[in-house]
């Protein structure tokens, strides 16, 4: 029988642990997270609705991000056994995870993979803020740029490439981890290859608006992107 080299490294990560801190000894986040697993209240098909999931237009498109299983057509979930999948054109998911902004220190932590259906429309990114002010503090994903996909983080209202010379490769997982210092308007971001916990691009920038609380959480996506594993916590990992 002959393995495809795709399909020899997604079945590695569906076995491996969270990277950074296994996820049987990390601690629980204080603040806000979830792998959208059945025992967190999550069934299968469109996350609109489901623990206070929505999306941030009038517009909308039916199961345009989903809660998914892994399957023959889909990528392996890295942590548990359901993961999001955006499916349409555009796609968006938001959520006000918590009823307390947070106004001090935070982490946020995402796995994130991509495999586009058209290499033109691959732009993907985390927006964190509050729910009055939803694209006001970080933002990072990736995006297309001279061709070709890149890391991206947002420097006030500048938009600069995380990781020089690392391109983000169809079909891999990697972790966007981002702490914040909500007093002091900052943030530092990390992309990781999830296979392996190495870093491979990381900077530091300041958050576009006069924002400084912090309770909502934005995705947009392009077909096809995942999310799984999303930890929001007031200590470091």
């Amino acid at each position: 029988m002959i393995f495809s080299l795709r399909s020899l490294c997604a079945a590695c990560l569906c076995v491996l642990p969270l990277t950074g801190m296994a996820e049987d000894s990390r601690p629980p986040a204080d603040i806000f997270e979830t792998s959208f697993e059945g025992d967190q209240g999550y069934t299968t098909g469109w996350v609109q609705d489901q623990n206070g999931w929505g999306i941030d237009r009038t517009v909308q498109n039916p199961n345009e991000v989903d809660v998914i299983v892994s399957g023959v057509m889909d990528m392996p979930v890295p942590v548990g056994a359901q993961m999001l999948k955006s499916a349409a054109y555009p796609a968006s998911a938001n959520l006000t995870y918590t009823k307390e902004p947070t106004e001090g220190f935070f982490t946020f932590s995402a796995l994130f993979a991509y495999e586009p259906l058209d290499p033109e429309k691959m732009t993907s990114k985390f927006y964190l803020g509050h729910e009055e002010g939803k694209f006001s503090g970080p933002c990072f994903g990736i995006t297309r740029r001279d061709g070709a996909p890149v890391f991206i983080y947002r420097d006030g209202d500048e938009e600069h490439v995380l990781a020089p010379g690392q391109a983000p490769e169809q079909g891999v997982f990697y972790r966007f981890e981002c702490d914040v210092d909500a007093a002091a308007k900052t943030y530092t971001v990390r992309v990781y290859l999830h296979e392996g916990n190495s870093l491979i691009g990381e900077a530091q920038a300041r958050v576009r608006d006069d924002i400084r609380r912090y309770n909502n959480l934005l995705m947009v996506m392009a077909p096809t992107a995942y999310v799984d594993d999303i930890w929001i916590g007031s200590k470091p990992r």
